[in-house]
């Protein structure tokens, strides 16, 4: 109700829509600004706890660090990135997504006090990763094409794109 004051009243049928500060639609936290700083925040907060549980293989020094980077990207990063093709990506949003992988990438690669000199860059050089930013975009164009094909298949493809 704070979120939504100011807001112009719906109606659906002739009742009131309730006004919600946010909401969840597919799995996804929207705020009633159409903001996804939330969920972002708490994708982040769930996937560095699976990068904790999994503490024993990153410790692991027989393990090698090719395997520890498809564990994290199909362990960790599916849970962090979990229909991240629909947010929208805030300054704040993309902090908390950098930190995620920052602390995630120091974790697997063997703590903090280990990796404490190496830029996150050096990091996912280190795993053969893409920074998190190139990971969300790339989700956002799979999407996209996904899309696209589903409306070239009806003949709408070409329509859109002159829009």
């Amino acid at each position: 109700p704070d979120a939504a004051a100011g807001l112009k009243a719906v109606k659906l049928h002739g009742k009131p829509v309730e006004c919600v500060g946010s909401f969840k639609y597919l799995g996804t936290e929207v705020g009633c600004d159409g903001s996804t700083d939330a969920e972002t925040h708490r994708r982040c907060g769930l996937a560095l706890g699976v990068v904790r549980q999994v503490s024993p293989v990153w410790r692991d020094s027989s393990v090698p660090t090719h395997l520890k980077a498809d564990l994290f990207r199909s362990l960790s990063l599916s849970v962090a990135l979990y229909n991240a093709e629909t947010w929208t990506i805030s300054p704040a949003a993309a902090t908390s997504l950098r930190q995620f992988q920052d602390s995630a990438l120091r974790y697997v690669l063997g703590g903090h006090y280990r990796n404490a000199e190496k830029s996150r860059e050096e990091l996912c050089a280190e795993l053969g990763l893409q920074a998190i930013e190139d990971e969300v975009r790339c989700k956002r164009i799979g999407w996209i094409a996904h899309t696209c094909r589903g409306m070239q298949m009806r003949g709408r493809c070409a329509e859109s794109s002159k829009r």
